[in-house]
């Protein structure tokens, strides 16, 4: 299955929001774009991603979780702008 396919599937991806992020003790807190790299077949409630050319594994609820709002996704674009 192709990755956009598998990100649709597995509902990380919306027609509002496109990109995955990430927010955790990788990114010292701060949301970030990362790319959806797999579902490990093994157990599907994993996937990879990578965040920064750095690979990691993470449950796909915490995944989830880690989301923005619509009012977060926004204050991240506009500080995208300004940096």
């Amino acid at each position: 299955m192709e990755v956009p396919e598998l990100a649709k599937k597995l509902k990380l991806i919306t027609k509002n929001r496109r990109q995955i992020f990430y927010r955790g003790i990788i990114t010292n807190g701060k949301l970030k774009e990362c790319k959806l790299i797999r579902q490990v077949s093994e157990c599907p409630q994993i996937v990879e991603i990578c965040i920064d050319n750095k690979y990691q594994f993470i449950h796909l609820d915490y995944l989830k979780e880690m989301q923005p709002s619509k009012k977060e996704l926004e204050d991240y674009r506009q500080l995208d702008v300004i940096l």
